[in-house]
């Protein structure tokens, strides 16, 4: 689960902006014994990443507001092929040769 929220802005000298956020979550579930996985995510799960605000200029004052196609659902599989890697045990190197030949 992840978001954002901004607050009430000032941009530059005459914009100012209106508050906006972003709410997104996911789920994943292992499944096929292990060797596959389907996932689940939404963003903008509320739609309210949009983009609000006045203009003002001298004489002349302009409201926008910009709604952008920022609801989405994904949902994905994916599967593991062939057998699983094996750990290999990590060798010391020359260090560990000379210090059990040293009896240590």
């Amino acid at each position: 689960m992840s978001g954002f929220y901004t607050t009430k802005a000032r941009n530059d000298l005459q914009e100012i902006l209106s508050p906006t956020g972003q709410l997104s979550a996911g789920l994943v579930k292992t499944i096929l014994k292990g060797k596959g996985s389907l996932k689940l995510s939404a963003r903008d799960i509320f739609y309210t990443q949009s983009m609000e605000g006045i203009t003002d200029f001298p004489g002349a004052s302009e409201y926008f507001i910009l709604w952008r196609d920022s609801q989405v659902i994904n949902l994905g599989f994916s599967y593991r092929f062939g057998k699983p890697l094996k750990t290999t045990k990590r060798s010391n190197g020359g260090a560990g040769d000379e210090m059990n030949r040293a009896g240590a």
